[in-house]
């Protein structure tokens, strides 16, 4: 797997956010149950999200989470970035000590093509895109129907 549950789990939970109406929120269990995270886990994650601003929260009756920005300006690189503190793109799939043009690995010219379109796909596809497409129950990273 690429991505960290973690990851997933923001993911999935922020293009939900990025589908509700302007203005409204969405509770925790609202969104476990509709992307089928656990609730403790999708805890955990969304404080992440509200700590480094890409979410905001409200307590309260009328509480929940929201995008705190334009799901058009949020990329799945900033998602990827809070929640793969230690991404391993940089690392040599074959578990050699570096990964670069001198090393002893025979994957790393291939490796660098996948990373360079996985690190295009990542900077590139925003939020707002995923969740325009989202109706399609397989169109979310781990989301099955």
């Amino acid at each position: 797997m690429i991505f960290s549950k973690a990851t997933i789990y923001g993911i999935r939970a922020m293009t939900r956010l990025a589908t509700q109406p302007v203005g409204s929120s969405c509770g925790l269990r609202e969104i476990a149950t509709a992307e089928q995270i656990p609730p403790d886990y999708l805890r955990k994650v969304l404080s992440e999200l509200r700590r480094h601003h890409l979410i905001r929260a409200a307590r309260g009756i009328h509480g929940g989470y929201a995008l705190a920005g334009n799901p058009n300006q949020v990329t799945l690189w900033d998602v990827f970035r809070v929640l793969e503190p230690e991404p391993e793109l940089e690392s040599c799939l074959l578990g050699h000590d570096g990964c670069d043009a001198q090393s002893d690995c025979p994957l790393y010219e291939d490796w660098q093509q996948v990373r360079e379109k996985l690190l295009a796909l990542l900077k590139n596809k925003t939020i707002s895109q995923l969740a325009e497409n989202s109706h399609h129950p397989h169109s979310l990273p781990g989301n099955a129907a």
